[in-house]
């Protein structure tokens, strides 16, 4: 899904698990924490966000589902600086939801009364709102691009799991070894010694030259 909508991978890998876990855990179906994740997904294609703003808007979410509840500063700032519109969708979707048309999000929010539940509320509003236009998106310049980009991880990590991170880890560890010994130690300050007194030198000469 990631890759098709041209979202950056790498993203997705680091923020995933931990949305899912914490969307989970506060009680979405695994069916739900997917749809909410699609729907935001789709939202950050139509609206051409780059990858650190991705990771912005899944750090967002992954906070209104660890504490529960929505704040007004994750929802205006956090969530609202990268997808804009967020707070007025929130508030038409409660209102929906509640049949309550005079319904008021900013003194929810206050009042910290707005339970994480309401983000897949806010999914569905991205959802209806986005879900034409996200197909097209998917095949903007800037999302093949991503999937470009997308290609280009999974060869790096390919490459790095085909044994060579392991390889450079262990020469990394005798390296580390080596340069702990006493012998490594006094070859480090021989060397130290015989540049500073090249050094001298140089400066000795300069100085003749420039008299």
């Amino acid at each position: 899904i990631a890759n098709h909508l041209g979202l950056d991978m790498a993203t997705v890998y680091e923020e995933f698990g931990k949305f899912s876990t914490s969307a989970r855990l506060a009680g979405q179906s695994a069916s739900d924490t997917m749809y909410i994740y699609e729907s935001f997904g789709g939202a950050m294609r139509v609206m051409g966000l780059e990858a650190s703003r991705q990771q912005l808007v899944w750090k967002a979410l992954t906070q209104m589902f660890s504490k529960g509840k929505i704040s007004a500063e994750e929802l205006n700032q956090q969530l609202g600086d990268q997808l804009p519109g967020s707070f007025t969708l929130l508030e038409q979707a409660l209102k929906k939801a509640t049949g309550d048309s005079t319904l008021s999000l900013a003194n929810l929010l206050k009042q910290g009364k707005v339970s994480s539940n309401a983000v897949l509320l806010l999914a569905r509003e991205y959802r209806e709102k986005f879900g034409k236009s996200v197909e097209t998106a998917s095949q903007r310049v800037d999302a093949s691009i991503g999937r470009l980009s997308n290609a280009w991880f999974d060869f790096k990590t390919l490459v790095a799991e085909s044994g060579l991170s392991d390889a450079i880890g262990k020469v990394a560890d005798q390296l580390t070894t080596a340069m702990q010994d006493e012998g490594f130690r006094k070859l480090a300050v021989a060397i130290g010694g015989t540049l500073a007194d090249a050094i001298t030198d140089v400066g000795s000469v300069l100085q003749v030259v420039i008299a």
